[in-house]
């Protein structure tokens, strides 16, 4: 766990290098931003799975959240 997060660091301060302009900080952001809601997907996903698995049923709260998720990741990749 610990070496996620000093991966993470080491990323982050290797692409705050990098920025020069107001455009550059906006693509970092939206990448980064894009980049967490992909993990929360994949948690609310592991979390359905395993329900599943558990109760032999889908829980459609855990689908729904996912799918508001993976529309809001879409919606912070279009470049507006």
């Amino acid at each position: 766990m610990l070496d996620l997060f000093y991966l993470l660091a080491k990323g982050v301060i290797e692409q705050a290098r990098h920025i020069e302009t107001v455009h550059d900080l906006q693509a970092l952001l939206e990448r980064g931003f894009a980049g967490a809601l992909l993990v929360l997907i994949g948690l609310e996903l592991l979390v359905t799975v395993r329900a599943y698995i558990e109760e032999s049923r889908f829980r459609l709260e855990v689908v729904l959240v996912v799918g508001i998720i993976a529309i809001a990741r879409y919606v912070v990749l279009i470049d507006l």
